[in-house]
């Protein structure tokens, strides 16, 4: 009985570490459940995330992206869910199987309208026909339309990101396409014929590319090339389809340049945690992976070091002998047994980093004019996004190749500095140009002049 004991205890002891970890992912992937539904269904169209430098604004910026992504890939596919139950007389297979023909045979300026009308015409659906919803009607050329263009979206154009600087998506595993912010004053963009937003997009506008600075509103007040009415239709132009997520390290940037409107101004007030990485096993991975290096210690390092030791005694100092860091740096280096362990910890440490989640915390205002006041209508938000998400999607030194350009052109070398050598604090071109004969002279003449016209004064 004693035994049946020990050998359950024993199980638990096994199984314990195993159901901690899926108990914890559990727990983090339903806290990430509750902030796309946050981000759904409370932040809104426009989303501007403030805080001090280096607090995480372009990792949650990237985090953002990630769920807005997700969000709009669920909307797509319970459009075409939503639209299949309508037709019920249209065989969708053979439905989606001429829309990859036709969109195979026109991959660039792709006229939808004209999809449109073959699909109907195929099929036999007059597109004048109204669909009632029970609170409303809508054409059905508008439902087709609708379906083709988000069929198109998931499964042709794969790609739901728009932004300046490169973003690369852990979602479609594709590189964002290109964005162009005058293209956001949309009155300008249609004078020049230069606007290429498309729908179901995510617009990020990071501080680091964002060519509308803190005072760039005073340039259009009055809104002529349309930015603010841009935003302010923002939900209205795109059918709720589209998403803006900006940056700023001060809110009163985004305030400034769009007071009047409503967006979700987030501020960071904490640096980013990372957690849910499990930290504990890798430490336990670890000392197991890293039990052969004692042979190491044991057989090489330890009697190299005590051996070169006693030579140095035996010989006065004449052979030099190497301490244990030089002795562990020279197996590092070295290909054999420390580099192949050092070599699975990296990716241990690597794959444990990427289960985990990233946590955010901070607050969202109210209102505007609530930015400087400590009693402030805030509320607080606690967001956890996988970690995947948020890292290794955006290029974090983007201007690093001005540093490349700035000494490349230059001609000047750095040097070290010497102490003792003492350049002259005076050049020669601060010293005067006068002569030894300058204001003395005059001086003198100016007396002598002086005395020889009062040689007849007695009091002189």
């Amino acid at each position: 009985m004693t035994n049946i004991i020990i050998i359950y205890i024993l199980n638990i002891l096994l199984v314990l570490p195993l159901l901690i970890v899926r108990a914890s992912a559990l727990n983090y992937s339903m806290r990430f459940q509750r902030t796309i539904g946050y981000v759904q269904h409370v932040l809104g169209w426009i989303i501007g995330i403030n805080g001090p430098i280096r607090t995480g604004k372009t990792s949650l910026l990237s985090g953002l992206s990630s769920i807005s992504q997700i969000i709009i890939m669920n909307e797509i596919q319970s459009l075409l869910t939503r639209t299949i139950k309508i037709f019920k007389r249209v065989d969708f297979n053979h439905f989606n199987s001429y829309l990859d023909e036709l969109f195979s045979d026109q991959e660039e300026n792709i006229d939808f309208e004209l999809i449109t009308d073959v699909m109907l015409e195929i099929f036999k659906l007059d597109g004048e026909k109204l669909h009632y919803t029970m609170i409303g009607n809508i054409k059905v050329r508008k439902l087709i339309t609708d379906y083709i263009f988000a069929y198109y979206c998931l499964h042709v154009r794969n790609n739901f990101v728009q932004s300046k600087t490169p973003f690369y998506s852990h979602i479609t595993y594709n590189y964002n396409l290109e964005l162009n912010t005058r293209w956001l004053g949309i009155r300008e963009a249609y004078k020049n014929k230069d606007y290429a937003i498309l729908d179901y997009m995510v617009i990020l506008i990071d501080e680091t590319t964002d060519e509308a600075g803190a005072m760039a509103y005073l340039d259009d007040i009055k809104d002529e090339a349309g930015g603010k009415e841009y935003r302010r239709k923002f939900g209205q132009i795109h059918q709720e389809r589209n998403r803006i997520i900006t940056t700023k390290q001060d809110v009163m940037d985004e305030v400034k340049k769009y007071r009047n409107l409503t967006h979700s101004n987030l501020v960071i007030d904490q640096k980013v945690r990372v957690v849910g990485h499990h930290p504990i096993i890798y430490k336990v991975a670890e000392f197991i992976t890293k039990l052969p290096l004692l042979f190491l210690y044991i057989f090489k390092i330890y009697p190299r070091l005590i051996g070169r030791n006693i030579l140095f005694l035996m010989t006065f100092g004449r052979i030099q002998r190497h301490s244990k860091h030089d002795l562990i740096t020279y197996y590092f280096q070295k290909t054999g047994l420390k580099r192949n362990i050092e070599n699975k910890l990296y990716y241990y440490k690597n794959f444990f980093t990427s289960t985990g989640y990233n946590h955010y915390y901070g607050y969202i205002l109210k209102r505007a004019e609530d930015i400087d006041k400590i009693t402030a209508d805030r509320e607080e938000f606690s967001f956890y996004i996988p970690t995947i998400y948020c890292f290794g999607t955006y290029d974090t030194h983007y201007y690093k190749e001005m540093q490349k350009e700035l000494l490349d052109n230059s001609q000047t070398v750095a040097t070290e500095s010497n102490p003792f050598i003492k350049n002259p604090f005076f050049s020669q071109d601060d010293v005067a140009s006068t002569s030894q004969e300058g204001d003395d002279k005059f001086e003198f003449w100016k007396y002598f002049n002086i005395r020889n016209s009062n040689t007849n004064n007695p009091h002189f």
